[in-house]
């Protein structure tokens, strides 16, 4: 589209821009103070003054853990030595002294502190309201790993890796949009032999096309390319490039009817040599190797407050400006700019200018660059195996390992730990000294050398209500409850609900905010509420300026799936599936079926299913539809929930050519399939090219189950009203009688035969407890859980895999 012009703009344009010097709004907005509250911890470390032997002896004690009977056995047997060796008669007599001695000489970890106000009316009577907030230095810690070998070799350094199937974090397009995370490894335009520009991500450059063309475009993440086709082509580990399309919409002739008034409209007019681009979504990124680059394109203005309540700022003096964004496919549109998700490279360079980065991260002769970035693990968590006495913890997990390394406890890092009752902004604020890790920072190893530090903070990892807070949202019981997008609580189970027009956006909720804070206490309220933000921006902006507001806080995957939906099939199975006449048998059914021989046992799914673990669902959700294949039939299952599939079946048409027995097999399979396929270890390319569908017939098909179970309960209770107005019935007669002894005396049916007299099951008592009953499956058709599925495929895009942005490592730290 527009392809002329474009070639034409090349040829008039300059090989070099001088740099863009404007400062966006969003600058001002994000930019963190500098100052740091807390203070270093004083230590001081003894000289080291052990003999080898003194050292080995130490060694010894600490990793057999050596009691201090077993000291004084091993001292008394080196004193067997005639004569008594010097070293030996100077060991000390207690354990204890010599593991002190140890301890002061060991070059412990820096550590910082803060003193916080604690709030008076969270804790009980006491006098004193302040208390110490103890962290690590991450800057020394980063500094110790430099050290360490052992730990260096299992660090991944450099640029992202393309792969056929993305398990690593370098693997991800959070990795390869970043230009933090790359070690100072950057695509370069080579001008000559001793000249070479780097190529940031979010750049605009001119690159020559497949057909020979020169075409410009927006690098949206640079890897080296490790697929089976690299590799059959001799080209592997090569640098490549993906670029996003731009467009002038100068011609429509190719756009959809309903799109193209849209676009006449929207076309800019080419004069004085300016001219409107847009951002093209909806088509494949082009692909191409460092030696297609021409050059960098720098004065191109990107919009983000076009089309608000902003007065409308001068643009500057650029030749291209973008304001707008195309979306071409199935839902085609044209949207203001501030509508979509920035580029993670922009929001980088927004926060720190481009020039300073590239000082910084650039390696020179002397001084080489490390990055390690991470992901950030915020909970809060009982002291006393409640929430009475809550602590927030921070700890993070090191993205530069490898998935089987990221999983071990140890590397699980506790930063801090907020005391009770502290102000979780004045937590957060002690942490200040992150933000120069964040841009890289000159450390010095002990030999002297300098060597740069970069640790940026790939994303926030929390349950549902801590990353609403993490994004400055209201909590998941509010109206506008969803932190990525603006859907409203009743239409939770609108599983077609456009998230693209309706979405959150970075720079879109920081100017409603904006706006927001100019009003009234009151109208301010009004406007926070509609929108379901929460009073006070996320404070976590201010050591991380850098994130997106909302992308950058991934959905809980586990507690959604298997302690939300995985619990809730569950129970439908035992309270309105089946008869309960078979849950010993499906029971027993369930315990006989192999399971891999990694799996831990599930505990018996009738007996425990209330108290399993999160595990258990997991690996409950997977079994059943294996077992239900294998053993369900039409006399298990209650003949009204049966009749209720029917007609709810014929009624809409279903096209799944599934009914009956089947149709609940498909209802639990596709649920399990969606485990799967989002909490696998390996989510291969094929699962990937429909992950949103499967998402989504998914949740279709837990509506269903839901939906059969309200339809064959309401006829129950409707049943059971008639019988209850029938004087002459059974049910009013056994209520009426004044002998509890002769309405128990009343026959039961037989063995799989509950159903044939199902109106004597329910009294007055039990009648109003169906209803409400059925009030909460109707609820739970339309939960939080239901509508956060639809945002796992934006997740699974960005960190290549949900499992690497799971809560189950952190919490794994305090239970």
């Amino acid at each position: 589209m527009g392809g002329d012009y474009m070639e034409a703009a090349f040829e008039e344009d300059e090989e070099k821009d001088e740099e863009d010097t404007d400062l966006s709004e969003a600058a001002a907005i994000t930019a963190p103070s500098a100052k740091d509250p807390s203070e270093e911890v004083p230590y001081h470390t003894a000289e080291f003054d052990m003999t080898e032997f003194r050292l080995g002896i130490t060694n010894f004690v600490n990793k057999h853990r050596l009691s201090r009977s077993a000291y004084v056995e091993l001292r008394a047997v080196l004193y067997l030595l005639n004569p008594v060796h010097p070293e030996v008669a100077a060991l000390p007599r207690r354990i204890d002294t010599i593991k002190k001695d140890f301890n002061k000489q060991l070059p412990l970890l820096k550590m910082r502190k803060r003193q916080l106000q604690l709030d008076p009316t969270k804790l009980p009577t006491r006098s004193k309201h302040t208390e110490d907030l103890y962290l690590f230095d991450m800057r020394d810690v980063f500094r110790r790993m430099l050290h360490s070998k052992t730990m260096m070799r299992r660090v991944h350094i450099g640029m992202a890796h393309i792969v056929d199937n993305p398990v690593e974090f370098w693997h991800s397009q959070a990795w390869a949009g970043s230009n933090r995370t790359t070690s100072g490894e950057f695509a370069m335009i080579h001008r000559n032999r001793h000249e070479a520009e780097p190529i940031l991500t979010s750049d605009f450059v001119w690159y020559k096309s497949a057909n020979g063309k020169s075409r410009l475009g927006r690098v949206m993440t640079v890897g080296k390319d490790f697929r089976r086709i690299a590799k059959a082509r001799g080209a592997d580990g090569e640098v490549t490039l993906f670029i996003g399309a731009l467009a002038t919409l100068l011609d429509t002739e190719n756009l959809a009817p309903d799109l193209a008034d849209d676009a006449y409209c929207a076309t800019p007019s080419v004069t004085n040599g300016r001219a409107e681009l847009f951002l093209v979504e909806g088509v494949e990124q082009v692909e191409i190797k460092e030696s297609q680059l021409l050059f960098r394109k720098s004065r191109i203005f990107l919009d983000y407050y076009w089309g608000t309540s902003t007065p409308h700022r001068t643009l500057p003096d650029h030749k291209y400006y973008i304001r707008r964004i195309l979306t071409l496919g199935k839902s085609s549109g044209i949207r203001k700019l501030a509508l979509s998700h920035p580029h993670r490279g922009k929001l980088e360079l927004i926060a720190h200018p481009r020039a300073d980065l590239l000082q910084m991260l650039t390696p020179n002769l002397g001084r080489k660059v490390v990055s390690f970035p991470y992901t950030a693990f915020i909970d809060g968590f009982g002291v006393y195996r409640n929430m009475h006495r809550s602590i927030t913890g921070k700890y993070l997990q090191f993205a530069f390992l490898d998935e089987l390394e990221r999983k071990r406890q140890i590397n699980v890092f506790p930063l801090t730990l907020g005391p009770f009752g502290a102000n979780w902004e004045d937590v957060v604020k002690s942490l200040m000294h992150l933000t120069k890790l964040e841009a890289g920072v000159e450390v010095i190893l002990d030999d002297g050398t300098p060597v740069v530090v970069c640790a940026p903070c790939l994303c926030y990892i929390g349950d549902m209500p801590q990353q609403q807070a993490n994004s400055g949202c209201k909590s998941q019981n509010a109206q506008h409850f969803c932190r990525h997008c603006l859907i409203s609580s009743d239409e939770r189970g609108n599983l077609g609900y456009n998230t693209i027009i309706n979405g959150r956006y970075h720079f879109e909720m920081i100017q409603c905010r904006t706006e927001a804070d100019s009003k009234a206490a009151r109208e301010r309220n009004e406007i926070f509420q509609e929108l379901g933000l929460a009073k006070d921006q996320a404070p976590l902006q201010i050591i991380t300026p850098a994130l997106d507001l909302f992308r950058t806080r991934p959905p809980d995957a586990v507690h959604s799936e298997w302690k939300g939906i995985a619990r809730q099939t569950i129970l439908l199975l035992f309270e309105d599936i089946l008869k309960p006449s078979f849950h010993d048998a499906f029971a027993r059914e369930f315990a006989a079926l192999p399971t891999p021989p990694d799996w831990p046992r599930n505990q018996n799914i009738k007996c425990y299913n209330g108290s399993y673990s999160i595990q258990e669902y997991g690996r409950a959700s997977l079994i059943n539809p294996i077992v239900l294949q294998k053993w369900l039939k039409d006399i298990h299952i209650k003949k009204r929930y049966m009749a209720a599939i029917d007609n709810l079946l014929e009624s809409r048409a279903d096209e799944s050519g599934f009914r009956g027995v089947d149709f609940v097999v498909h209802c639990y399979d596709m649920i399990a399939k969606a485990n799967a396929v989002f909490l696998g270890r390996r989510l291969h390319n094929y699962d990937r090219a429909y992950i949103h569908h499967l998402a989504i017939e998914s949740r279709e098909r837990y509506q269903d189950l839901l939906s059969f179970a309200v339809t064959a309960a309401s006829k129950n209770i409707a049943a059971a009203q008639i019988t209850l107005g029938n004087p002459s019935s059974r049910l009013s007669a056994a209520l009426s009688c004044a002998s509890s002894a002769e309405f128990e005396a009343t026959p039961g049916p037989r063995f799989g035969e509950e159903e044939l007299v199902p109106d004597t099951q329910l009294n007055l008592k039990g009648v109003e407890k169906e209803q409400e009953r059925v009030k909460a499956l109707v609820r739970k058709q339309s939960t939080p859980n239901v509508h956060t599925i639809i945002h796992f495929y934006d997740a699974v895009a960005q960190y290549a895999s949900i499992l690497n942005v799971i809560t189950l490592q952190g919490e794994d730290r305090h239970w």
